[in-house]
């Protein structure tokens, strides 16, 4: 009855620069910066099919979500396919909306040349040259260089205001 009355009758609103949208009724989901939207979300996913093999991972954090597969080339993405295609039965049952717009595939190797792509949901998650998990740039040699250039160009900017208080001179 408590989590009935916390889930239910909930609204929320867009705003664009300065225009708000009318209210609507949230349908589905926790709310975002509560104590108790995390645990809950974790028990609405506990069921989450993982992979039979032990070479196919699925890593979460709260609603953060990778799948990892380490394999030999050849099985890789039919293993992967496989597990895509049983994860993506699981969402549409769950109604878990995937934002395609942000998933994507990075081959961590050296080789020149990668696999076909996967799929979710039949259409192919092309590959890209890098990705972000949990905050932390993942380059596909794992070199870590678009990480520092990240967190290089993050303090450039936050130095660069505090010049004022500090002085252009200043050592760091």
């Amino acid at each position: 009855m408590l989590i009935d009355t916390y889930l239910q009758g909930r609204l929320f609103t867009v705003r664009v620069l300065s225009n708000l949208s009318s209210e609507r009724v949230i349908r589905a989901g926790v709310v975002q910066g509560s104590k108790v939207g995390p645990i809950l979300f974790n028990i609405f996913v506990n069921d989450v099919p993982s992979h039979r093999n032990c070479q196919t991972q699925l890593c979460l954090f709260a609603d953060d979500t990778a799948v990892m597969s380490t394999v030999t080339p050849q099985t890789i993405m039919d293993d992967l396919n496989t597990y895509l295609t049983q994860l993506g039965k699981w969402l549409i049952q769950r109604k878990i909306k995937v934002n395609t717009d942000k998933y994507q595939t990075v081959c961590f190797t050296r080789r020149r040349s990668n696999p076909n792509p996967p799929m979710l949901y039949r259409p192919l998650i092309h590959w890209s040259n890098s990705t972000k998990y949990l905050g932390v740039t993942l380059d596909k040699k794992l070199t870590y260089k678009e990480h520092i250039d990240n967190i290089r160009n993050t303090y450039n900017g936050i130095k660069s205001h505090l010049y004022p208080l500090i002085g252009r001179k200043a050592r760091h």
